[in-house]
């Protein structure tokens, strides 16, 4: 078996592989496609914007420079946004860039290896699947991935069944629940609470107002409680109807 630098088998032709919507080329399907595309999903995120045309994956063909097989030729290494970070050049990140790759791959466990930290021959753009394709790590990291970007299941819950007969009493209910008002004077500007100590009639009738709307407002929200998802916007209704009601009848007191 002829196999790149990390020890994955070569792939001669591009038709077995899966496009990664982030770069121009192809990697190899199942769990390195779920590694890379994460991967990029947060450089993207994390560093800088990735330019799909300035990007690419397989290419059959040696290290450059080398003899041995590119990871490339795997289909198990990537190239990102290449014309900003060209092969040998140090330094094309700038220090918080650098801090967000690094932070990027402790979360992936050493499953992924940076080009910025090759000895020889700094290669910035590059990125590249570090362990052996027996190693465990790979669909562990794969399966964690998949975990948390899974989209979310919606699981519906059921709305009881009412007769119209049922929908009409409960809304002829709400309609008849008394709503507290009293004949007070709107006579003060608002913020002013020297007419409590000046008029003690209004302050009775406003303690009052506020008892009854406190009583009113448990017994609305008890009923919103019990009853079904159509009648839930005709209960919200009728709590705000109650909230103007007492505001505009004392003269906009709290």
């Amino acid at each position: 078996m002829v196999a790149s630098q990390n020890g994955w088998p070569r792939v001669a032709a591009s038709g077995g592989l899966q496009t990664l919507p982030w770069i121009t080329g192809r990697v190899l399907p199942g769990d390195v496609w779920t590694i890379m595309d994460h991967l990029c999903r947060r450089f993207d995120a994390e560093v800088e914007t990735i330019r799909k045309d300035w990007s690419w994956g397989w290419d059959d063909r040696g290290v450059i420079g080398g003899t041995e097989l590119s990871n490339h030729a795997s289909a198990t290494a990537i190239d990102v946004n290449a014309p900003d970070h060209p092969i040998s050049a140090r330094g094309t990140f700038t220090p918080a860039q650098v801090k967000a790759i690094e932070t990027i791959l402790e979360d992936f466990n050493g499953v992924i290896k940076w080009g910025g930290h090759y000895v020889k021959r700094a290669d910035e753009m590059h990125f590249e699947i570090d362990v052996l394709p027996t190693d465990p790590k790979v669909a562990a990291l794969a399966a964690q991935i998949r975990s948390i970007t899974a989209p979310a299941v919606v699981v519906p819950m059921p709305v009881p069944s009412l007769s119209d007969e049922q929908v009409t009493r409960i809304l002829a209910a709400i309609k008849a629940v008394p709503f507290a008002t009293a004949n007070v004077p709107i006579k003060y500007t608002a913020g002013d609470v020297s007419w409590i100590q000046e008029d003690a009639n209004n302050a009775a009738a406003l303690r009052v107002v506020q008892r009854q709307n406190r009583e009113l407002t448990q017994q609305l929200a008890a009923l919103h409680s019990a009853i079904p998802a159509m009648c839930k916007q005709a209960v919200l209704d009728a709590l705000a109807v109650s909230t103007i009601i007492t505001t505009t009848t004392i003269g906009g007191k709290p």
